[in-house]
């Protein structure tokens, strides 16, 4: 929830941020690479390849702001537990949706014959880049995580 104290829904275990380093954050969420792996038949339809257990997330966080994040001591494959600013949607109504992932409490919500989410997802850190403009006094920076 957002307050005063607490300026985003963001959530990564292990990562508290300055309220300066989380404001208009933004987050992309793209499959892994692996969980496409098309071909064609002898006939030309399109068919994916690839196991099912592949159908993993890949998430990229960044922002810009006054402050950087605290990334001091992070490298990639630290594990986290992501709490999602994206949120995923489902045909059906709260009591008959299947969620692929775990709803974060509380953000469960139902609109129009669809049920909306955040995901919490146990994640790795795969990589980041902080970037600071020193005149305009802004840091830039992009946190990415891959689903476990």
């Amino acid at each position: 929830m957002i307050t005063a104290t607490n300026t985003t829904v963001l959530s990564l275990s292990g990562f508290n941020q300055s309220p300066y380093a989380t404001r208009g954050l933004s987050q992309s969420v793209t499959p892994i690479p692996q969980a496409v792996s098309l071909a064609r038949t002898v006939n030309g339809a399109l068919v994916n390849l690839a196991a099912t257990q592949f159908q993993k997330f890949a998430f990229s966080i960044s922002g810009n702001d006054v402050d950087p994040p605290a990334f001091d001591g992070l490298w990639p494959g630290q594990a986290t537990t992501l709490q999602c600013l994206v949120e995923f949607a489902i045909e059906g109504s709260i009591g008959t949706a299947g969620f692929d992932r775990t709803p974060v409490t509380g953000s469960i919500r139902e609109e129009s014959g669809f049920t909306f989410y955040r995901a919490e997802v146990a994640c790795l850190v795969t990589g980041f880049s902080i970037e600071r403009n020193e005149w305009g006094a802004a840091t830039s920076w992009t946190l990415v995580l891959e689903e476990v």
